[in-house]
């Protein structure tokens, strides 16, 4: 790890004294690793891709371009997005909560990096798994990195595939609406 940490030009002189037991820092870390509610809510939106308003800036995100909307437009898209949304929601909230409680199991187990100041170069996680969620945390020179593989927790994995699922079954829907309202307004 002193190697790519050499290699990046780490400035050793700027380094704080480690100034707790690993024991104690372990403590704030794993309060750092929990997940806040403003992280539920930002998980919760970027799962099911809407943060429960269809309006012009959405439309934009999810969509690309698409045709002009008046009000009785934009409601109808409102009205499709919420049909999916408590399918969604639930589905969301399984996710959450799972990933949440493999991240407190994982940090419980010992499955994460620890070093003194950076886990840049650092040897702990297996190299080979595709991972798909990653956190660091740190308190008084002790750094954590955290990492979760799909491998390692197929049944979030079934849940991430089902909501991908149910969201494009949203998407589709709201795409053929948009379709339509474009041919309309071409045929004008």
């Amino acid at each position: 790890m002193k190697a790519a940490m050499d290699a990046e030009g780490f400035r050793y002189d700027r380094l704080g004294a480690v100034t707790v037991p690993w024991e104690t820092a372990a403590i704030e870390i794993e309060k750092q690793l929990t997940f806040t509610p403003d992280d539920l809510a930002a998980y919760k939106e970027s799962f099911m891709r809407w943060d429960g308003i269809a309006d012009q800036e959405w439309l934009v995100n999810q969509f690309g371009g698409h045709p002009k909307m008046d009000s009785d437009s934009l409601a109808h898209v409102q009205g499709l997005a919420e049909a999916h949304a408590p399918e969604l929601e639930m589905l969301a909230d399984e996710l959450i909560r799972g990933l949440e409680s493999e991240v407190k199991t994982a940090f419980a187990q010992g499955r994460f990096i620890r070093s003194l100041y950076t886990t840049k170069g650092a040897i702990g996680l297996d190299q080979n798994k595709q991972v798909f969620y990653t956190k660091g945390a740190g308190f008084e020179g002790w750094t954590v990195g955290l990492g979760l593989a799909w491998e390692d927790v197929p049944h979030l994995q079934a849940i991430d595939q089902e909501l991908k699922q149910q969201v494009k079954a949203r998407d589709k829907e709201i795409r053929a609406y948009l379709g339509n309202l474009r041919k309309a307004q071409w045929a004008k």
